[in-house]
């Protein structure tokens, strides 16, 4: 079955909540599109803005993506919009084909466009982000 992103990313969005309650957090959404933010989570009374990404596998290269940003369309043009620390402080990337949610840091991954990894990392894979210690929600703090 083929979906589309749109339904793709209401997936994705709808495991990392039910993952994060089962965790214990409590998960608000906001009642506006408009947010930079997808979720707001609160444990333990510190409450953190999440946006929550697909990560998609690219069989060509056989690694994994996550891109870090949002499109606008303006003038018939395509807008990219990086995510910043004044408007959400983790991105949780979701993995569908795996089950597993990456959780991201913003100040970790400021100023990418996207976050490519490899389950297994290549002595010639240049990236100073090691994904496994993202996995899950131990950064969430």
């Amino acid at each position: 079955m083929c979906m589309d992103k749109v339904l793709k990313g209401d997936l994705s969005k709808a495991f990392v909540i039910a993952k994060l309650l089962k965790e214990g957090y409590r998960v608000l959404e906001p009642v506006s599109e408009n947010s930079r933010y997808d979720l707001v989570v609160e444990l333990d009374n510190k409450f953190f803005r999440i946006q929550v990404k697909t990560i998609y596998f690219k069989n060509d290269l056989q690694v994994y993506e996550m891109i870090c940003y949002s499109t606008t369309k303006r003038n018939k043009k395509h807008i990219k919009s990086k995510y910043t620390e004044k408007e959400v402080d983790f991105i949780i990337g979701y993995n569908q084909d795996t089950d597993e949610a990456y959780t991201f840091p913003i100040k970790d991954i400021a100023g990418r466009y996207q976050i490519v990894f490899r389950e297994i990392r290549q002595s010639n894979q240049y990236t100073p982000l090691n994904a496994k210690e993202y996995l899950g929600f131990k950064k969430l703090k």
